[in-house]
């Protein structure tokens, strides 16, 4: 007799699957998951000011004053939602807003992977991990850009991969003028979504994959050098660009981690021009300095992290990788999602590179959602290696 497969059984237990009380459990017990840790985390943490947040708060009270000209338009749909919250008289609301939108985003996102993969289990695993992830979630009670830029980005995400009318790509209009101006690297999303449409048309009409590439990579990269001018600017403003593209620093505000230089090289004109300047008189220094700031940037490991938040990290975020990238080698991901994520992660990338890495891992924030559902393809695409093909069409 032939043994039966374990996988199998298993997953045989669970035909109640198919009943649409199921589903209702299902998403019904991720709902009140995503609560419950919104709920967790306000009596951990509550309304939290940090880091960037005295700059914001003085950007709303410069709006309130009327000081207009002080005023930087990168920021400015955060300003006037933060300057309202203080005008109705606590930060409380601004970040029960940050709530509301990331719950939508949740919706979004698992609505986008089912649009995406048609299974179920993706569809919900990659909801869990975006909503079960306390790293990611306790950003929704900081007074940080970070909470609406993100949840945003997911639903132009779901917006861009599922617009099958006008009125949707209308739709984008709206949701991409808030993620430019909620704070300067919103660009970032709109060369993501460019790349997605320029790599469908190229599909539609049937461009050879070299040529689809080509024009997609030209066009991009100029797009990308035109208004990520206009980002370092803006962030050369507030951050001392060149003190940070030449310092040694691997994690901001962090010293022991620091790759000494000893040039003395002056940097003159544009952020940019001072970017591409500094990289041709030091590319030595340069290099081993971006290799650790990408290393811990993509690692997320962090040197002053407890020994539990570390090990939390690596069992979350490295299966995911490793099962992402199962999912791209298998060609489980349409190409133009897979254009868009690369886009997104090469973007950000190159932002680490120039400013070095974030203290919690806020700089990779915007790709998780995404890392997720690549991990969660990945994962359904091993089930169906272990499952018959009549077995694996139910998940």
């Amino acid at each position: 007799m032939k043994p039966i497969n374990p996988v199998i059984l298993y997953m045989r237990s669970l035909e109640i699957h198919q009943r649409p009380v199921f589903t209702y459990l299902l998403y019904g017990g991720l709902a009140v998951l995503w609560l419950l840790m919104q709920c967790v985390l306000w009596s951990i943490h509550g309304v939290t000011v940090a880091f960037d947040s005295l700059r914001y708060i003085k950007q709303a009270n410069l709006l309130a004053a009327g000081d207009f000209a002080s005023l930087k338009i990168s920021y400015i749909v955060y300003t006037g939602l933060l300057s309202l919250s203080i005008w109705l008289g606590s930060l409380k609301w601004i970040v029960l807003l940050q709530i509301a939108v990331s719950g939508l985003a949740a919706i979004a996102m698992c609505k986008a992977a089912y649009h995406l993969s048609h299974s179920r289990l993706v569809a919900a695993l990659t909801t869990f991990m975006l909503v079960a992830w306390p790293d990611f979630q306790f950003w929704n009670l900081y007074i940080h850009t970070e909470s609406l830029f993100v949840s945003v980005t997911i639903i132009v995400f779901w917006r861009v991969i599922s617009a099958s009318k006008q009125k949707h790509y209308l739709q984008l209009l709206p949701l991409l003028l808030v993620v430019l101006l909620l704070r300067p690297n919103g660009f970032m999303v709109v060369l993501a979504m460019l790349v997605y449409f320029g790599i469908a048309w190229c599909r539609k009409r049937q461009y050879s994959l070299w040529k689809a590439t080509t024009l997609v990579f030209v066009l991009a990269v100029g797009a990308m050098v035109l208004v990520s001018q206009l980002f370092l600017k803006d962030i050369s403003s507030d951050f001392a660009f060149t003190n940070y593209l030449m310092s040694g620093g691997i994690i901001q505000g962090y010293g022991p981690l620091w790759v000494d230089n000893e040039s003395t090289i002056q940097l003159k004109g544009s952020p940019l021009e001072q970017a591409v300047d500094f990289v041709l008189q030091e590319p030595g220094y340069f290099l081993k300095k971006s290799s650790l700031r990408l290393l811990y940037y993509w690692a997320q490991l962090r040197p002053y992290y407890s020994l539990k938040h570390n090990l939390a990290v690596a069992f979350l975020m490295y299966p995911v990788y490793f099962l992402g990238l199962v999912a791209i080698v298998q060609k489980r991901v349409p190409v133009p999602v897979l254009g868009f994520i690369l886009a997104l992660a090469l973007q950000l990338s190159a932002m680490v590179v120039v400013s070095a890495v974030d203290w919690d891992n806020r700089f990779i924030l915007p790709l998780l959602p995404f890392l997720f559902l690549l991990g969660a393809t990945g994962f359904h695409a091993v089930l169906e290696k272990l499952l018959p093909r009549s077995e694996s069409k139910k998940y």
